[in-house]
């Protein structure tokens, strides 16, 4: 079974593509004389076409199926969003892919006979989405010395609801300003604030704020 894929995984900027390697999840779910289900794990050689074999079916039984719902997950054994990520220096976005940022994607009832008649096989590209949403928070040291971001944390309500740490980073000169990205989970907050280090605060004055998957928001931090 060849499944095309839309979606990327090695960073490059804000966009993302594959390498030779990558494996996705793929859940096939279809009804014959009974309900027909597997899961298995599908490779890419780089080109965004993922090959693999859907154990325990019979070859067979395509030939009798028309409509089938294909279910796929990147990284194969994603656990959802993170609480806590790393990242290597100021600036850097490399680590918003993989399992820092699960990917979805979902063909249901499609046409896996689509291709001329033979069983197993449908033409019709999947394209994944992001399940997280990124914030951006520009951190401008307006102290009178250097110092060191070492860890910028989300707050809804007081509760610490996600983390990055930067390592690798050194000082923050006065009066320079240092990106960092935090995973979080898609929705609409209220409540909220940052802490740079655990110490300098930072609150949202609007009343909610929401955070949407595959998007960044960016905030402003001035630590004083």
């Amino acid at each position: 079974v060849n499944l095309p894929v839309e979606t990327k995984t090695v960073n490059d900027g804000i966009h993302t593509k594959w390498e030779a390697g990558d494996s996705i999840k793929v859940k096939f779910e279809a009804k014959y004389i009974y309900p027909i289900s597997s899961t298995s794990t599908f490779t890419t050689t780089g080109n965004g076409v993922f090959t693999g074999t859907l154990s325990g079916i019979i070859g067979d039984i395509f030939a009798h199926l028309n409509l089938a719902n294909i279910y796929v997950y990147y990284p194969e054994d994603s656990a959802g969003v993170p609480a806590s990520t790393v990242q290597e220096g100021y600036n850097s976005m490399a680590h918003l892919c993989k399992a820092n940022c699960p990917l979805y994607g979902e063909l249901e009832k499609t046409d896996i006979n689509s291709s001329g008649g033979n069983g197993g096989c449908t033409t019709e590209p999947l394209t994944l989405q992001h399940t997280t949403s990124v914030i951006e928070v520009a951190v401008t040291n307006n102290t009178a010395a250097a110092i060191n971001v070492n860890e910028v944390d989300f707050l809804v309500g007081g509760e610490v609801k996600a983390t990055t740490v930067v390592e690798e980073a050194g000082a923050l000169a006065a009066g320079e300003t240092a990106l960092v990205y935090v995973v979080v989970e898609p929705g609409t907050y209220s409540n909220l604030s940052f802490t740079v280090n655990d110490s300098f605060v930072k609150n949202i004055n609007a009343a909610e704020a929401t955070f949407t998957a595959g998007l960044i928001k960016k905030v402003n931090f001035e630590v004083k």
